[in-house]
């Protein structure tokens, strides 16, 4: 991550102090839009990758207020780029925490909480690791988009990880709660998993004894089966999960199988037409169907 070109910090400016000196003087929500602010971030963010702490108090108070000034794709090209020198280890992992606490993008919260679990990055010494540190921030109220995290957690397809995911149904099922299962159910990340989309078939089915008085949670759940199966590339699922750690450019599913998305929506629409067939049943239930059924 070297000083870019037309950079107005130079080299000499990745000091840490100089560079805690440029986080508070851009804190303020009020400053003006700076071109340099996203350089200013990833230089903050290698420093901290780097093992610098010290800047953690003045970047927590910088990020939300460059986030606020920066378009999406401005961070998100920061977020890739951090992400990949920590999956090369190059810094550690995790730096990646601090886009899961201070970020409320749903692409950029997803996925920093797909790594932290993938590679068993603890914020600290002594903390609970990979999914459970990202739980422990969710649970707390760490984190700005904890819906967002919980779907890249979702995403990992790890029945260990969906048993905890399935404790937390009752919580995420309060009317409080209701903009952070939007965010999770919006989540879909390619390639689809089994395991993901059982998820949520499982809890539909669940939540279909009780309508309509769960008719808002049955939506959200019938929402992020259309989402997956909008996911879905070159007509194929995985059947299996993602290795938990790995580095380089992508990880593999390990032990898992391609799986025709013929054949595994012929054990999902079946399903479907069972809670279509007990009742009266919302629209979101034959959106659901409709996708799931329309295979090429």
């Amino acid at each position: 991550m070297p000083p870019q070109r037309n950079d107005p910090m130079d080299a000499e400016h990745w000091d840490p102090e100089r560079v805690r000196v440029a986080l508070r003087a851009h804190t303020t929500a009020h400053a003006p839009p700076c071109d340099g602010e996203a350089a200013l971030a990833d230089r903050a963010l290698f420093l901290l990758g780097r093992g610098d702490a010290s800047l953690e108090a003045d970047f927590a108070a910088f990020y939300p207020a460059f986030a606020s000034r920066a378009a999406a794709g401005v961070r998100r090209d920061l977020f890739e780029r951090v992400r990949a020198h920590a999956r090369s280890g190059l810094l550690r992992g995790n730096v990646l925490v601090h886009f899961l606490r201070l970020e409320d993008d749903r692409a950029i919260v997803a996925e920093a909480a797909f790594d932290v679990a993938r590679l068993d990055v603890a914020a600290a010494g002594g903390a609970p690791r990979g999914a459970d540190c990202v739980l422990e921030h969710v649970v707390n109220g760490a984190v700005a988009n904890p819906g967002a995290a919980l779907g890249g957690l979702l995403a990992l397809a790890r029945d260990e990880v969906n048993r905890k995911l399935v404790l937390l149904r009752p919580a995420l099922a309060l009317p409080q709660a209701d903009a952070a299962l939007a965010q999770m159910a919006r989540h879909a990340r390619t390639p689809v998993h089994v395991a993901t989309v059982s998820f949520w078939l499982g809890w539909m089915e669940a939540l279909a004894g009780g309508l309509p008085a769960t008719r808002r949670v049955f939506d959200h759940a019938a929402a992020a089966l259309v989402a997956q199966r909008r996911a879905v590339r070159g007509a194929i699922v995985f059947d299996g999960s993602w290795i938990a750690r790995q580095t380089g450019a992508e990880a593999a599913p390990a032990g898992a199988r391609e799986l025709p998305l013929c054949r595994f929506s012929a054990s999902v629409t079946p399903r479907l037409a069972a809670l279509a067939a007990a009742g009266p049943r919302p629209v979101s239930l034959q959106d659901a169907l409709d996708a799931w059924a329309a295979v090429p």
